[in-house]
């Protein structure tokens, strides 16, 4: 990771796009392998919520990633204006990516499915993923009031949200 005080703007736009597809990546974990993170009932809907959420991705990228210098120029300034520039957007980041490396260091959804018989494995996999999926909120929060991008991430934030939210009923059921 660069020196928190020498990143660029543009390395903290290239950083939030690779924020954006680890977020994707978590995610579909979950919808790809929901058992027993999410309650059996949720899945169908939670597929189907996911085919219009993932294009959201695509458009935010898309939004970090503008070509004309003026519409780079006021988009870094509203990233600056949110905290997701320089020392900020770093420690933010290294947060997120500590709760994403604890719970790919202890297994993911797609990894549960052969733990199935193990309640303790359960027991910290839930821990781990909602911490990353916390972790993963204030970037999502400040992303969402950005102009131009907010617009994308909002579905996607929302739909993170009611994951954790299902997975705390998944943990309790």
């Amino acid at each position: 990771m660069a020196d928190a005080d020498s990143i660029s703007d543009e390395e903290a736009r290239r950083l939030l796009v690779e924020f954006l597809r680890q977020v994707e990546k978590v995610l579909q974990d979950v919808v790809e392998n929901p058992r027993p993170t999410i309650p059996g009932r949720h899945h169908e809907s939670m597929r189907v919520a996911w085919n219009d959420v993932k294009g959201k991705f695509t458009v935010a990228i898309g939004a970090l990633s503008p070509t004309d210098p003026i519409a780079i120029e006021t988009l870094e300034g509203e990233l600056r204006d949110r905290g997701l520039t320089g020392p900020q957007l770093i420690f933010k980041l290294n947060v997120f990516r500590h709760a994403r490396e604890n719970l790919l260091d202890h297994g993911t959804a797609k990894d549960g499915q052969e733990q199935r018989k193990k309640p303790r494995w359960f027991a910290r996999f839930f821990r781990f993923f909602s911490g990353t999926l916390k972790a993963a909120d204030v970037l999502l929060d400040s992303l969402a009031a950005v102009p131009g991008v907010g617009l994308a991430v909002w579905p996607i934030k929302e739909f993170k949200e009611a994951i954790d939210s299902g997975a705390d009923l998944g943990e309790a059921g």
